[in-house]
């Protein structure tokens, strides 16, 4: 590309797809992103495209209700530490309770599923595709309005700024709009450097960036709500795990296939909505249907 300003809007793109600097990413899995979402453009389309829709009341609610319909079988507070497996079956060992089964589905980010003791231990090179697909950096405010007013202004709320520490805003709102909510984001880099920050001097960067891009009626949300998510433990990162160059042709082949007992579901092993909350979803569904046909 010839033009500065489009490689840098470009590299801000695939910055902000995988919460990473553009050099550590994969080209290869770039493209397979496009691909499984049926376009690069598709990927970064509000209207019509992968950022179209909310979930009303959040994905927490569907959560929420699938644990309402398993009952007593969903264990909170409860992280698995150690599964082990032999001809009987699966024994997996939690903080506060012990589950035997004849198969397991492991259901995490897979640099999670790395730290999770396995016995006998995982193949190597099954156990370095794990500990290869870390997620990258973000850090996200929630900026509540009244209402959402850049509507009004003509505005979707969708904001890119490439080089600026706050690069990104997305309308999410909910639907009856009785709120105004702005999500901004900061990747990589950035995200790091924010944290380090002290709450108002972190918060101010990111409203001043509203400010400039939706006019002054951003400068007085309702409230603030931050969100690091490298700094939670049971995600270490957002919002997929990336492939660094060369894991795809290594290892590319074991993301989907069983260590015995042992299946895994998470978005990244997705051929189709790949990094997506619906490849997720497809994800579990093929786990599934892999323990049943045994």
């Amino acid at each position: 590309m010839p033009s500065p300003t489009t490689r840098r809007i470009l590299r801000s793109i695939v910055g902000s797809l995988f919460c990473g600097a553009p050099a550590e990413i994969s080209l290869l899995h770039l493209l397979h992103l496009a691909r499984c979402n049926r376009s690069f453009t598709n990927l970064i389309t509000l209207k019509g495209g992968a950022e179209d829709a909310l979930v009303d009341g959040t994905m927490h609610l569907v959560a929420e209700r699938i644990a309402a319909e398993l009952g007593d079988a969903v264990h909170l507070s409860s992280p698995v530490r150690r599964i082990a497996q032999g001809d009987g079956g699966v024994e997996v060992v939690a903080d506060s309770v012990t589950v035997r089964a004849a198969r397991a589905i492991v259901a995490t980010p897979p640099f999670l599923a790395s730290q999770i003791q396995y016995d006998p231990p995982l193949p190597e090179d099954h156990a370095h595709l794990l500990r290869r697909m870390s997620a990258g950096g973000i850090f996200r405010t929630l900026a509540v309005y009244d209402e959402p007013f850049w509507r009004k202004d003509g505005f979707n709320g969708e904001s890119s700024a490439p080089g600026q520490q706050a690069s990104m805003s997305i309308d999410q709102s909910p639907r009856d709009a009785r709120i105004g909510v702005l999500s901004n984001y900061a990747f990589a880099s950035s995200a790091f450097e924010l944290a380090r920050l002290a709450p108002v001097d972190r918060q101010r960067i990111f409203i001043d960036a509203l400010v400039r891009r939706f006019g002054p009626r951003a400068a007085t949300p309702r409230h603030i709500i931050e969100q690091d998510w490298s700094a939670e433990p049971w995600s270490q990162g957002g919002m997929i795990a990336t492939f660094r160059p060369g894991v795809l042709t290594t290892y590319g082949r074991l993301l989907r296939q069983p260590v015995g007992r042992i299946h895994w579901a998470n978005t990244e092993s997705a051929a189709v909505s790949h990094a997506m909350v619906d490849g997720a979803i497809r994800s579990g569904e093929r786990a599934a249907a892999e323990v049943l046909a045994v």
